[in-house]
């Protein structure tokens, strides 16, 4: 169980940091945030600055409540984008698709997206939206 969540908080860090690199490159961060390591490729800056945010939103709070929230939004997040893909399918029919999906899966991700995040908020709002204060 340890390796398992070590190498999903690895694959979760590499693929946020990349988020602060895009918005750079959009100019919604400052240039700076944009540069990469050259031999691997990996936005640095980016790491950086998500290992800022994280210590910043950890410091004043315990784990479990930062933990309790990431969780809520993140099978919220989830859920939109489960939600999207027959939304997509039934308004924008003619638009070229790389991959299909079966339907009841989707609706079977949905379900699961709802049961999380509303099952999370009803046995904890606080740490749910205690963060928003």
């Amino acid at each position: 169980v340890a390796i398992s969540t070590f190498g999903a908080l690895s694959s979760s860090l590499m693929g946020s940091s990349r988020l602060p690199f895009i918005a750079a490159q959009e100019d919604m961060f400052p240039k700076f945030v944009a540069l990469i390591q050259v031999k691997n490729g990996t936005p640095i800056v980016g790491l950086f600055t998500m290992g800022t945010l994280a210590t910043f939103w950890v410091w004043p709070i315990d784990i479990g409540g930062l933990i309790k929230y990431v969780g809520f939004l993140s099978w919220a997040w989830w859920g939109m984008c489960f939600f999207a893909v027959p939304l997509l399918r039934y308004t924008m029919p003619g638009h070229p698709r790389t991959f299909r999906v079966f339907l009841p899966v989707t609706g079977f991700a949905i379900m699961a997206s709802l049961y999380l995040t509303i099952g999370q908020f009803v046995a904890s709002p606080v740490p749910c939206l205690g963060w928003l204060a």
